[in-house]
């Protein structure tokens, strides 16, 4: 069974980034839009796995964690996929969502938050609609929880399947700064 841990955005970030891209002529021609409803910020990618055990080394590890505040800032590209860039509003947030990796049983070092947004040709190094992102400054969000999610290839686009939460625990700070 195919397993990653992820955090979703919530719905007003998920919108704000939306409206940029839709301002921008989203989407870009031979690139296809992923679904609103399937972003999200993957913490680890584990692959085949036991969902049962998996979920009780998430609680055990990821229990009591921190919930960062994150805004999607900016552009990431990788061969074939153009994402909005994760961001924390501190240093404090960057070190939450890095122990969230770390709970997860991933590697801080090679982590690029990012929530894909569009799949296009893996041979392409032009990214189009980057211009759309690379300004992109969307507004904070904690997360509520991290989940073990189940991926399911289908026809389509993939079905995820949250399989287990553990809450995270929010900073009462106030917002960081626009």
């Amino acid at each position: 069974m195919r397993l990653f841990v992820a955090i979703w955005p919530p719905a007003s970030a998920v919108d704000a980034l939306t409206a940029e891209l839709d301002a921008a002529g989203w989407p870009p021609e031979r690139w296809r839009a992923t679904s609103t409803n399937r972003w999200h910020l993957t913490v680890r990618f584990i692959g085949d796995g036991d969902p049962g055990v998996t979920a009780r080394e998430l609680e055990s590890r990821a229990s009591g964690l921190r919930a960062p505040r994150l805004r999607f800032a900016g552009v990431v590209t990788f061969p074939g996929v153009l994402a909005a860039g994760v961001a924390g509003a501190t240093e404090a947030d960057d070190a939450a969502l890095s122990a969230l990796v770390v709970a997860a049983g991933g590697d801080p070092a090679g982590h690029r938050p990012h929530v894909t947004v569009a799949r296009g040709p893996q041979q392409n190094d032009t990214y189009p609609p980057a211009e759309a992102l690379r300004a992109h400054q969307g507004p904070w969000w904690v997360p509520a929880d991290v989940r073990l999610v189940r991926s399911e290839l289908t026809s389509g686009a993939p079905r995820y399947t949250a399989l287990h939460r553990v809450p995270l625990i929010a900073d009462p700070e106030p917002d960081p700064p626009a």
